[in-house]
């Protein structure tokens, strides 16, 4: 998921939370979005670079590596361990749920993505959209007619199959 989609997500739940949690909200609402750190961290070591925006287009790629470093805070012993520290310091409860939050929109997310190409493939009955050639899914990719990138939309009908480019 994009990081600006994160934030606006987490901003309406925080939103929604404010009633009952009051400033506590804030907390929740920074844990959902500053999870995302371990991805940071991980860009600069690997990448040698700390710039967030190059960060966040690294990421943003169609193929970007999910490398477990780069979900350190997201795991769940880690999210155990934050709502357990909540049980002892009440401050550490928005930030529990703020991370689980992220982390289930993380999981919906992906769940819907593997659905969508799921359903593009068998739609299109596993042949490259290019070259007419029928292959296993292993070996075909997707492309969005509209580049993420140029707001392109993430839907099924908008995609097309293609041979994985050989390296």
């Amino acid at each position: 998921m994009r990081v600006r989609d994160h934030i606006a997500l987490s901003t309406a739940g925080a939103a929604a939370l404010a009633p009952w949690a009051g400033r506590r909200a804030l907390g929740a609402w920074a844990a959902s979005i500053l999870i995302d750190i371990d991805h940071y961290l991980w860009f600069s070591v690997h990448e040698r670079q700390v710039s967030p925006r190059r960060a966040v287009r690294f990421f943003n790629q169609p193929d970007a590596p999910h490398h477990p470093a780069t979900r350190v805070l997201h795991h769940p012993t880690t999210l155990l361990a934050v709502a357990l520290l909540g049980t002892r310091r009440r401050a550490a409860l928005p930030v529990a749920l703020g991370m689980a939050f992220h982390v289930a929109l993380d999981v919906q997310h992906e769940r819907r993505l593997r659905d969508m190409r799921t359903s593009a493939m068998r739609r299109d009955d596993f042949t490259c959209q290019y070259c007419r050639i029928r292959l296993d899914a292993a070996d075909l990719t997707i492309d969005h007619l509209v580049p993420l990138a140029l707001v392109g939309l993430d839907e099924v009908g908008l995609e097309l199959r293609q041979v994985k480019p050989r390296d």
